[in-house]
């Protein structure tokens, strides 16, 4: 009776275990770091995989790996452009995010599904600008970077909105230095 009582807990932590970590919130701090992913100070697919276990899918399309966990709603696109595989965790460097769903927010509580006019009280110097084909979408500038390369500026972190309610959150950070 003492084992099943004491199997019968042990079942019971497990499974508490898994539910907090099925349902934790990751925060994002501007353009540098993701829940633990420090994406300046460690940009790669590894630090990536540390802070957010495996992968569920990854696929390689020449210097670019689109890698996805579903179970947090984020896709990480990594890149290498010296020749080595972007899809290996020492050599697939971070270029930019996409993070959907209600496990996110940023670090002043902007949420997935808030109202525009929330953004504008926690953001009130962001700045509302049209997609980049091929680079961001249209969206609320709430970090704005400038270019090393002095071609201008890019969102470092951008709220996605439709219908007037933030439905995803980019991150933009030239890790591997381009």
């Amino acid at each position: 009776m003492t084992r099943l009582i004491i199997c019968l807990a042990a079942v019971t932590v497990a499974l508490a275990l898994a539910a907090s970590a099925g349902s934790a919130v990751f925060t994002i701090h501007g353009d540098w770091k993701m829940g633990s992913f420090k994406v300046k100070r460690d940009g790669t697919l590894g630090g990536a995989i540390n802070a957010f276990g495996q992968p569920g899918s990854q696929e390689r399309n020449g210097e670019v790996c689109t890698v996805r966990w579903a179970r947090h709603g984020l896709k990480i696109v990594f890149y290498n452009l010296g020749g080595s595989n972007p899809c290996e965790p020492a050599t697939g460097f971070f270029s930019n995010a996409r993070a959907r769903g209600p496990k996110w927010e940023t670090n002043r509580q902007l949420r997935i599904g808030d109202r525009q006019r929330r953004l504008k009280n926690l953001y009130p110097n962001a700045t509302f600008h049209s997609a980049l084909r091929n680079f961001y979408p249209s969206g609320w500038w709430l970090v704005t970077r400038r270019s090393q390369f002095g071609t201008g500026s890019y969102p470092g972190l951008l709220a996605h909105m439709r219908d007037r309610r933030v439905v995803a959150f980019h991150v933009r950070y030239p890790a591997g230095g381009d």
